[in-house]
Order: structure tokens, then sequence, then C-alpha cells
């Protein structure tokens, strides 16, 4: 049994087939790049961050290892793969991905509950217009994204940083097989009444991906790099079986090391 979340992933059409193997990556942004076209943009503060109980925009050196380490198994298995680290990780380069056959981030990620203490602003957009679109309360901080915050002002329009699910269902990921985001709580959003989860689940599903792993909480970086590696080795080693196989394989082996449900259950995988 599958979790699908639209009705495209029932009845595929098949196109003009493509035997490149593409794979783009991005782990590690440098959050305090700051970019010459950012203009001032921001959708969050750091101090909200705080308030509602998400962590500051730490730099996660083991994303950088686990972008490393992804790259290198693909490489083996004849994938083209664009690694994007540091400032490289940016927004910008995000929204110019073509369709890539798999697409893996690994940064920080955030969800946003309807309900804040600030009346006015919630990450530095209008909560008012946030509580209506709960793809504004959810998202993924690229290369800039602390820059951005300390400017303080929230322009959706601009290459701030913070790329909300808003924005994400906007990327072209019409060939896109997997979509990996290994960042904490990438999997929450807003349940709407026959309409599914409104967040960046939803919002890659829009613009195109065949199936997301995603996180329900944070979880340990050495834990997640090996779940990751085994996942890939696993499932590009084996042609024959599916990426729901070999996700399940990677958390039985992951839970070999690390029993405790807290390491090996946060990652969940919808779509075909």
């Amino acid at each position: 049994m599958y979790l699908q979340t639209t009705l495209k992933d029932i009845l595929k059409v098949s196109g003009p087939g493509n035997n490149e193997k593409t794979a783009e990556i991005f782990g590690f942004p440098d959050y305090n790049y700051e970019s010459s076209s950012a203009n001032n943009a921001s959708i969050l503060d750091l101090d909200g961050l705080h308030r509602y109980g998400y962590q500051a925009l730490t730099a996660l050196p083991g994303t950088k290892l686990e972008a490393e380490a992804v790259r290198d198994i693909m490489t083996e298995k004849n994938f083209n793969v664009n690694l994007k680290l540091g400032a490289e990780a940016s927004e910008s380069e995000l929204k110019q991905i073509a369709g890539p056959n798999i697409l893996h981030i690994a940064t920080h990620g955030f969800f946003l509950k309807d309900q804040m203490e600030r009346a006015d602003m919630v990450m530095g957009i209008n909560a008012e217009k946030s509580n209506q679109n709960p793809l504004l309360r959810s998202g993924l901080m690229l290369a800039g994204a602390a820059a951005s915050a300390r400017k303080g002002q929230a322009n959706l329009e601009e290459e701030d940083g913070i790329v909300s699910a808003y924005e994400a269902m906007l990327l072209n990921l019409e060939n896109t097989e997997l979509v990996v985001l290994s960042a904490c709580e990438t999997g929450l959003g807003e349940v709407r009444n026959g309409q599914g989860v409104y967040g960046l689940q939803r919002a890659f599903m829009v613009a195109g991906a065949e199936a997301i792993m995603m996180s329900l909480w944070q979880v340990e970086d050495n834990a997640t790099k090996e779940l990751m590696k085994a996942f890939y080795s696993i499932w590009l080693s084996n042609p024959d079986k599916t990426k729901q196989k070999a996700f399940r394989e990677a958390q039985l082996t992951i839970k070999s090391k690390f029993p405790s449900p807290i390491f090996w259950g946060a990652f969940v995988m919808v779509g075909l």
C-alpha cells in the first residue's frame, strides 16, 4: 500500500525516454552569506525562531559530509551529479534546476503553527496572510537565510535564502523521481479536509516529484547521514528494488545501530 497525494501519480503518461541520470544535491548552506541581490528581503527573523521553539540558523557541518557521501554513491552509479555547498547552496540555484531524477536537500527546515504570539508578523510574513496560506508557514533555509533575516523585511519576490513551500511549488520537478528533504520537520504541514497536508510535501508533489522522503522531527546528523548512505546504496545498487523497499531496508539497517525510533523513525516516504 502506497500513500498518494495527487491523481497524476495514479495515471501516469509516459514521455520520451532519457537514459541520462541526473541529480542535484544541496547541503551545508552558508546561512550568513550576503548576496548583493537580496535587497533587504526576508521571510523570517532569528528572534522569532527562538520564540516559536525553532533552532537558530547554526551551521550544519554534518550536512556537508552527508551531501558529499550521497554525491560519491551517485557518481559511482553513473549519475551526472551537481553538488552545491556553502554559498552555492542558494535559493537562486535551486530555482534553476530542470527536472533532475533526484533532488537531495540537506539543510534546516521549518514549520510554524497558525497560532503565534505575535499578531502582526509570523517569521516576517504578515500573520493574516500566513494563516490564510499554510504554504507560507513551512520551508527550507539555504545560503543567505540568516543574513536576510537580520534585515527584517519580508519580500517573497526576492531570493533571500528562505524557500517557502509556496515557492517550492513552482520548481521544475516534472521528471523528478525522488526528492529527499533531509531537514527537521519537512514532513509537517496543515491538514485541510479533503485536500491533504499543506506544506513542503504538497508543494514538491505539485511541482512534479513522484515521491518525497522527509522528516517529522529533528534527527541527529550522524544518524541521518547513515540512513541516507544506506538508502542510496541499497536503492541504486538494485534496479529491480523499489525505492520504498530500499527505504524500509535502510531504516532497519539504521535501527540495528541506533535502536531508538528517535533516530530511524523520523523519516517517511510518500508517493510512487
